[in-house]
């Protein structure tokens, strides 16, 4: 079935939402201790409307034969030259995600295609995405479009006073 790939809109909250879900129950059973079971609707709700109006966002639906079968979603930050840092125009994936039946089928591959196709282009442009430790097959799939580990946070979790 042929993907299609467009901007999303307010319409397509619902579905936005409903492939959301897919990403919170992953977060949720590898660090429950971290992540809800479910989102909270109307939060959720209320943080796709604001991203989808932020003009430094962008939100691409992935469709096959008319349903909406994933989405990704980056942010642009434009930081100043600092004490520490050079100035840098900064393009964060911050959630891509595919309807498990839908997976390995291309649908991934063309919304970070044109993810990265949208970014921002130059010498001080840093594309860039966070992923937890246990999604394995996300780093491989990350690593195809030459994405590599920059930065790795360490955390203790669970300590008893």
């Amino acid at each position: 079935m042929r993907t299609e790939i467009r901007p999303a809109t307010d319409d397509d909250i619902p579905a936005l939402m409903a492939l959301n879900a897919h990403v919170q129950d992953w977060h949720a059973r590898h660090y429950p201790d971290i992540f809800l079971p479910k989102t909270e609707p109307d939060g959720l709700r209320r943080a796709f409307t604001r991203w989808l109006a932020d003009p430094d966002a962008m939100i691409l639906l992935s469709e096959a034969g008319g349903a909406p079968v994933g989405y990704v979603f980056a942010m642009r930050q434009d930081r100043p030259q600092s004490w520490h840092g050079r100035a840098v125009t900064c393009f964060e994936i911050e959630h891509i995600v595919v309807a498990p039946e839908h997976r390995r089928h291309g649908h991934g591959a063309a919304l970070m295609q044109h993810a990265l196709d949208a970014a921002p282009t130059g010498a001080q442009v840093q594309i860039s995405l966070t992923s937890w430790a246990a999604n394995t097959t996300a780093h491989n799939f990350f690593a195809g479009f030459g994405f590599v580990p920059q930065l790795i946070k360490f955390a203790q979790t669970g300590k008893e006073s």
